[in-house]
């Protein structure tokens, strides 16, 4: 008896939880929702190495830090992307960075 009820509650949950998610198209909600935040990801990356660029952090510092995340095949990748950001500082890509960013984050909400 004990189980049989205690069965019956968890396939009522479930069948809640189904109904509630189809309701609210949650897979919809999520994917868009990802989609955004991938989007947001790349300008906020610029507008961030643009910013460093106006600080006084030494590139090798940056590099060394970046070189442990990322994979070796990429590193030469990325630390000629950092140095061409650091060398030609540009004030119209930190803005564009920093305006896309929160215009693709404000819209995965």
């Amino acid at each position: 008896m004990w189980n049989r009820a205690k069965e019956n509650k968890i396939v009522q949950f479930l069948r809640k939880m189904i109904r509630r998610y189809s309701a609210h198209n949650v897979s919809a909600t999520s994917a868009y929702m990802a989609y955004y935040w991938v989007l947001a990801f790349f300008p906020f990356i610029i507008f961030l190495i643009s910013l460093l660029s106006y600080t006084k952090i030494p590139v090798s510092v940056l590099l060394q830090y970046l070189s442990e995340m990322v994979p070796d095949s990429l590193v030469p990748v990325i630390e000629n992307t950092i140095k061409q950001f650091i060398l030609y500082r540009s004030t119209a890509l930190l803005s564009v960075g920093g305006l896309v960013t929160l215009w693709s984050a404000g819209n995965s909400c």
